[in-house]
């Protein structure tokens, strides 16, 4: 199974998946994806494959990835080939953080590839912000500079309407609270 983490920047997605990991064991994993930007230290081991621009649009040209983004000035991917390696396995769980437009990709590629038996292969979490102010603090914890932190915030605020009206089928989750919460959550519904 998939499970992704969506939801805007500094809303815990990587501490939850940390989270989740440490919890599930060897039952899961992340299911690793590409990008230009610069690795951060709250970026797990297998998160991300650090690309730059070149060699990036070299594989995008490939035809490689499964779907591309521009976010906040950096390109993000996910190799088709990780995705159907995922799939391939149905007794783990398959952890990846997505931005909001591109889990329609990953839907359409599950049920393209599952047919009928699509519905138990992908897992949808959307989390929540916390608030401007935590949301605010946390950025700059992270070492965000304040013109990307007002316009994750405002992304931040667009993301969550969107997702809410999206139709797609998220579980929506706090992380405003402990972070053992949020975790919690996630291990009830995947249990």
């Amino acid at each position: 199974m998939i499970v992704t983490l969506t939801g805007a920047s500094g809303v815990g997605k990587s501490s939850i998946m940390k989270g989740a990991l440490e919890r599930l064991g060897p039952s899961a994993r992340i299911l690793e994806s590409c990008t230009t930007r610069a690795p951060r230290p709250s970026d797990l081991p297998s998160e991300y494959r650090y690309l730059d621009s070149r060699e990036f649009q070299a594989v995008r040209a490939e035809g490689r990835f499964l779907w591309t983004v521009e976010v906040h000035g950096a390109s993000y991917g996910t190799p088709k080939i990780a995705v159907l390696a995922a799939l391939s396995e149905p007794q783990r769980l398959s952890f990846m953080i997505l931005v909001p437009d591109v889990l329609r990709i990953l839907d359409a590629f599950v049920r393209n590839v599952m047919g009928a038996d699509a519905d138990h292969h992908l897992t949808s979490f959307f989390v929540l912000s916390p608030g401007p102010a935590e949301l605010h603090a946390r950025l700059v914890r992270r070492g965000d500079g304040e013109a990307a932190i007002v316009r994750r915030l405002n992304d931040c605020f667009a993301w969550e309407a969107e997702a809410r009206a999206s139709g797609i089928p998220y579980i929506f989750i706090e992380n405003s609270g402990p972070l053992a919460n949020a975790v919690r959550r996630v291990r009830s519904v995947l249990s």
